[in-house]
């Protein structure tokens, strides 16, 4: 359930004298109307308890007060001081140290722990700036160092030298990530149109990171002695465009899976996740080498369901090897595929990669491979037809039927006695009927 907050719901200045009930008198909507006006908390902080707790390790993000006036108001109005009494926080931290200090009024806030570095303070009433610019707002966020301030507290601390430092192993490993993330998601994607376009999956290998001069991804196919070699690039940047280095060992590649590997062909690609960089590469291959070589785009998503939604031809290969278009299913196979691939990217077959991934998929999303039909039994067509708005529909392997958004799953071994359906003569029993016929696969 979702509704929105008012911090001026109840005022403990209207709570009748001796009272031990919380629920507070309702706010008239003229003191509500008024936008100075302020409840009296239940709860407050004393001063020093909140300088001995705070001391030194707390500071207000200030990027939540840019610009922050009374609901949108650029002209900010001035809030009156904190009472005498109010908790006031006033440590700046580092980022803050040539700014004016920062007092908060504690009073009724809430303090929830998110992770060992991290916490959530939502402050209830006023905040100012000791300037001449003060600001109110309602609400706001107190944290303790995290990842953006990090980098001023070590140059404040150690120096810039260091503090640069730091930054460039962030860069690279964000980049690592986001290198390692665009190659699994790739090889993904060519495991499933692989399976959603050939027959014989045990005659398909796929490898990672081999010894070799193109070494991202390696596809076989042994019934053609074909080998493919992918180079990604998840880059924007130079980084990913044809250079005299990438064909040289483009060269070097194809002639060692000629005379060593004894491949009837080989192909050498460079994959990148910008279109524009693909199409220029393509145009920078040597003539010579564009029968073996070329430039493929790819996109890069940060998430799987972003890059079906996106990349339809490998949508369409997933509802092919998932017999569904559902998109909770195919991501859902996705998913589990990715997971199979990235536990151990040793060489194996195709088939090896799906009978893992049925074999943890539960129910299985993978009736694509089966290459048979799925037809809806006699039975359950015959007596659908004696009920009207009854849908069935294959999903994930079962039966669902369903009328007016009320389903049942069925099994798709489900064979129920013919003297028992003559004997049902209305919906509700039918339906009875139908989830008495699931009961059993589902505690199995």
């Amino acid at each position: 359930m979702v509704h929105h907050f008012d911090h001026r719901f109840g005022d403990y200045a209207d709570r009748p004298a001796g009272s031990l009930d919380t629920q507070l008198p309702d706010i008239p909507v003229e003191r509500l109307a008024d936008p100075n006006y302020r409840p009296l908390p239940r709860y407050w902080v004393e001063r020093a308890e909140v300088d001995d707790r705070l001391d030194g390790r707390w500071e207000l993000d200030p990027r939540h007060l840019r610009g922050a006036g009374t609901h949108g108001d650029p002209h900010p109005r001035r809030v009156p001081h904190p009472p005498p009494g109010a908790g006031v926080l006033r440590r700046p931290g580092p980022c803050l140290r040539h700014r004016p200090a920062l007092r908060l009024a504690l009073r009724q806030f809430t303090l929830v722990p998110v992770c060992p570095h991290w916490f959530t303070v939502t402050i209830v009433n006023t905040a100012y700036l000791n300037d001449a610019n003060d600001f109110r707002w309602q609400s706001s966020t107190i944290r303790r160092w995290g990842v953006m301030d990090l980098v001023e507290f070590v140059d404040a601390s150690y120096g810039p030298e260091v503090a640069k430092k730091l930054k460039r192993i962030r860069t690279g490993g964000d980049n690592n990530q986001k290198g390692g993330l665009y190659e699994d998601f790739f090889a993904v994607a060519r495991i499933c149109a692989i399976a959603a376009h050939e027959e014989q999956l045990d005659q398909f290998e796929i490898s990672s990171q081999e010894l070799a001069f193109v070494d991202d991804l390696c596809i076989r196919d042994n019934s053609q002695k074909l080998k493919t070699n992918y180079q990604a690039k998840n880059s924007f940047g130079s980084a990913a465009d044809w250079t005299d280095e990438i064909e040289e060992r483009f060269r070097l590649q194809s002639r060692i899976d000629e005379e060593y590997f004894k491949s009837s062909r080989s192909c050498q690609i460079l994959l990148v996740s910008c279109e524009a960089t693909a199409q220029t590469n393509q145009r920078k291959i040597p003539a010579c080498l564009r029968e073996h070589c070329r430039s493929e785009f790819f996109p890069y998503k940060e998430s799987s369901i972003s890059l079906i939604l996106e990349h339809r031809d490998l949508r369409q290969d997933l509802e092919s090897v998932c017999l569904s278009r559902q998109l909770d299913a195919v991501d859902s196979a996705f998913k589990i595929v990715l997971g199979i691939w990235r536990a151990d990217q040793h060489p194996r077959t195709i088939q090896e990669v799906f009978a893992q991934a049925r074999k943890n998929s539960k129910p299985d999303l993978f009736l694509g491979l089966t290459r048979q039909e799925f037809a809806v039994p006699e039975w359950l067509v015959k007596k659908c037809a004696e009920f009207d708005g009854i849908d069935i529909q294959l999903r994930g392997g079962r039966y669902m039927v369903s009328r007016n958004g009320y389903g049942v799953s069925l099994p798709p071994n489900a064979v129920p006695h013919q003297d028992v359906l003559d004997k049902i003569s209305t919906l509700e029993e039918f339906f009875r009927f139908l989830m008495s016929l699931s009961i059993p696969d589902l505690i199995n």
